[in-house]
This record gives structure tokens, C-alpha cells and sequence, in this order.
């Protein structure tokens, strides 16, 4: 129930709507104010498959010139901004800069932003610890903004809830809703295109002594809705077998998407409750861990990006959202982890420049 507020897409419908302009598939409808029932006039703009992309209220006509401009406005870019058009034509740094400008809270255009930020960075490896999609559309971008770590075999996604959980109810109209085997059918093609298994829990040499455990805990819970997560028992088992039969590890990294690491209500406020969105067995998790060896467990799932150590045991490190940044207030960022002779030297926060540099002049206009 947490994530309704993003992610939904609004299918145009409803009384009193009445199409004032069209082009190109595009159109915009009006609706006038009627009496007590609805006190503003509105103004819609929807796009080719029905979606609304935004809605105006006002009170009288006087604004309506600069409404339908916005709207037009609005229109240029989202037509050119849809996943599969950037797929094909991915901007370089200048033209996203200037989408963002247009559109600050596209996040079509945000994961450009942070494509870009990660190229000119180029680390060895990347890992997304999952939730690369908002409901299992938009891998093709992925793959295009990531392709330079995909080509050399540098790139690890593991998948999140909202890469293979069914469409929860009541999100999406019904012509839009995805059952979990049409996303798990999504995903397994994308993960074939990095060299990974499509389901399961595994563990991937990154080379120089250094090994990644992942962790399947995209299991959902019976309860409709539910964002929770479960490990099972014979991966675990599965994962502690591969490890004793690996002798060469002298650095172990495990990822999951559903966070093991409790979460402390103390500085964190009502951003320390997120109902339905657990991992249902992280206290055997935790346990396993700490047997396994493992130094650093890297995880999502919450958009909370915070580091968290566990006394005698592994560094547990949250991941923020990458594209739209941190629930707990911080601008958008991912983690570096640099590593040496096996060891980790260090881990800091790299901030996406492009995202932050909008989103300065947007608080200062």
C-alpha cells in the first residue's frame, strides 16, 4: 500500500470529459466545473495508449493559454522519452540535461541521468539490486544505458519486486495489469541477455579472490498486495554448498533485493515504517550470513540508503533509489565499493551530477 503513490498508471476515463485538442495521437480533454459537485475546471493531457500524463485544476479561464502550452510542451518531450524511443536513440549527456530541464520528474529520463553518471565513472562491475523496472517494462533502456558494462560482461541485475511480483490489485486499470508469469517471462529474457540464470539463487566469480552470493528472495507471500520476501530454505543450503566448494574466495559480497538488516525507528521517524515490504525470514538470514563469512550484504527494495554493521558480523548496505533518490531525504546516489587484494579500501556515496544539478535550480526557481 506504500508504493500506490508512484508507479500507477491512470487510464483516461471518467464523466464529463471532453477532447479540445489532438495531435498525433495525443490529445487533450477538458472537463468544466459543474456546480457543487466539482468546483475547478480541469484539463488532462493522455496520451496514444490512454495513459494521462497530467491534470490541471483552476479556478475561471484565465490561465488556459499557458495550460495547453505546458501541455504541448509536456507532450514534445514524453513522446520522445518513451523507454523503448530512448532504447533506440539513447541521448548523449547534452540532450538529457536538456530533457531534464523540461521534464524534472521523468524517470525515463532520470535513468539516463544516472547511465551517464556510471560511464563516466566506469567501475569494474555494477550491481542492481533489483526494481529495475516500475512493473516489468523498460529492460531495453536498461540495456542500452548499461551497455558499455553489458558488452564486457560487467553487469549483474538481480530482479525486485516490481520486476516479477503480479501487478498488485488495484494498481493499474485491468488492460494494463501483468500476471507473474508474464514478467518472469520478461525478466527471464533480459537475464539471459547479461549471462545470468533467470530464477534462483547463485554465486558469481567477480575475479581477484572476490565472490558474489545472490540470494533469490523474490518469493511473494499469500497475502494479495503483499511487497514482502522470502529466501527458502534449500538455496540457502544450495549457496552454503557452493561456497565450501569454492576455495579461492577470499572476499565474499552477497546480494539480495529484500533487506535482511532491521530497521532503527530512532532518526529515521515514520520512514522506519514500511508495512508488507520485510524480508519474512531475516532473522535466519542474518544468522547465515554471519556463518557464511560474508563481509558486505548489498540490498534495495526499500529506497532507504543507509550502511548498517552488525557487530561481529557483515556490513549490511541499502541502496537508495538510484533514479529518484532517498526516502530518508538524500539527492540520488549509488554506492562505490572499492576493493583491493580482496579487501575492502572503502565505500562512499557517488551522487548522480545531472540530477543534482536539476533539481538545485528547480529549488531555486
Amino acid at each position: 500500500m506504500t508504493n500506490f503513490k508512484t508507479g500507477r498508471r491512470r487510464v483516461a476515463k471518467g464523466p464529463g470529459w471532453v477532447p479540445f485538442w489532438e495531435d498525433g495521437g495525443w490529445r487533450i480533454d477538458v472537463r468544466l466545473a459543474a456546480g457543487r459537485i466539482r468546483l475547478h475546471d480541469a484539463f488532462r493531457l493522455i496520451d496514444r495508449e490512454g495513459l494521462v500524463h497530467r491534470i490541471y485544476k483552476v479556478k475561471g479561464l484565465p490561465s488556459v493559454s499557458a495550460i495547453f502550452d505546458d501541455l504541448r510542451r509536456l507532450r514534445d518531450i514524453r513522446s520522445l522519452t518513451h523507454c523503448d524511443y530512448l532504447a533506440a536513440h539513447f541521448p548523449d549527456e547534452g540532450e538529457t540535461a536538456r530533457l531534464l530541464q523540461g521534464d524534472p520528474g521523468n524517470g525515463n529520463v532520470r535513468f539516463c541521468a544516472v547511465a551517464h553518471t556510471l560511464r563516466r565513472d566506469n567501475p569494474d562491475w555494477v550491481i542492481v539490486t533489483g526494481d529495475l523496472t516500475d512493473d516489468g517494462l523498460g529492460y531495453e533502456l536498461v540495456a542500452a544505458g548499461l551497455a558499455p558494462f553489458l558488452e564486457r560482461g560487467r553487469l549483474i541485475c538481480i530482479p525486485g519486486n516490481h520486476d516479477v511480483y503480479p501487478t498488485p490489485p488495484f494498481w493499474n486499470d485491468k488492460h494494463f495489469m501483468k500476471s507473474a508469469r508474464e514478467k518472469r517471462r520478461r525478466w527471464a529474457d533480459f537475464a539471459g541477455r547479461l549471462g545470468l540464470p533467470a530464477s534462483g539463487s547463485y554465486v558469481y566469480p567477480l575475479g581477484q579472490g572476490v565472490l558474489l552470493a545472490h540470494f533469490d528472495s523474490c518469493h511473494p507471500s499469500t497475502v494479495p498486495g503483499s511487497a514482502s520476501g522470502l529466501v527458502r530454505i534449500h538455496e540457502l543450503n544450495h549457496i552454503d554448498q557452493l561456497l565450501k566448494n569454492s576455495q579461492a574466495a577470499s572476499l565474499k559480497l552477497a546480494c539480495l533485493h529484500h533487506p535482511v538488516s532491521p530497521l532503527r525507528v530512532k532518526g529515521l521517524g515514520l520512514a522506519a515504517f514500511h508495512p508488507g515490504m520485510r524480508l519474512r525470514n531475516a532473522k535466519r538470514m542474518q544468522e547465515h550470513l554471519k556463518k557464511m563469512g560474508f563481509a558486505v550484504v548489498m540490498d534495495g527494495h526499500r529506497h532507504m540508503g543507509y550502511q548498517y554493521q552488525v557487530s561481529t558480523g557483515p556490513m549490511y548496505l541499502s541502496a537508495p533509489s538510484t533514479t529518484y533518490g532517498c526516502r530518508l531525504g538524500a539527492k540520488p546516489f549509488y554506492w562505490r565499493l572499492n576493493v583491493r587484494q580482496a579487501s575492502i579500501q572503502s565505500i562512499h556515496k557517488a551522487p548522480i551530477g545531472l540530477l543534482a544539478r536539476v533539481e538545485t535550480r528547480a529549488g531555486e526557481e
